[in-house]
C-alpha cells in the first residue's frame, strides 16, 4: 500500500512539474523574436547621456542604418521624461537582428542604455 502511495505522489508531482514547464516555455515563446527587452527606468540614461551617444557616435548610426533600409536609431524618451535610450527599430528577419546584435557588440554600442524593436 505504501508503494503505491508512494508512486502515487510521484506521478503527481510530475505531473504538475510538466504543467508548469509547458506553462513556462509557452510564455517564453510568445516573446518577440529579434527584439532586445526595454531596461527599467532604473536602468535607462539621462537625456543628455543619450543626446551626446548619439552625437559622439554617428559613425555608429550610420553603419546601422547601412545594414537595411528598414534600420533607424532614435532617441526615446520615457519614464516622465526624465529618462531616455536609444532605439534601434527594423524590420525584416532575425538575420537583420543578428547583424544589428554584432555591429553593437563589435564596436562596443553607444554606451547608454538602448533597445531593439522589430517594427
Amino acid at each position: 500500500m505504501k508503494n503505491k502511495k508512494t508512486l502515487f505522489v510521484l506521478i503527481s508531482a510530475l505531473f504538475f512539474v510538466c504543467i508548469f514547464a509547458v506553462g513556462v516555455l509557452g510564455f517564453l515563446g510568445n516573446k518577440s523574436e529579434g527584439q532586445t527587452d526595454r531596461p527599467a527606468c532604473s536602468g535607462l540614461s539621462s537625456i543628455e547621456d543619450v543626446d551626446s551617444a548619439l552625437n559622439s557616435h554617428s559613425a555608429i548610426t550610420k553603419n546601422l542604418e547601412n545594414i537595411s533600409p528598414s534600420v533607424s536609431v532614435s532617441k526615446t524618451v520615457t519614464c516622465d521624461n526624465e529618462k531616455a535610450l536609444i532605439t534601434v527599430s527594423y524590420s525584416g528577419d532575425l538575420d537583420t537582428f543578428e547583424e544589428i546584435q554584432n555591429l553593437l557588440k563589435n564596436t562596443g554600442g553607444y554606451g547608454v542604455a538602448l533597445e531593439v524593436v522589430k517594427k
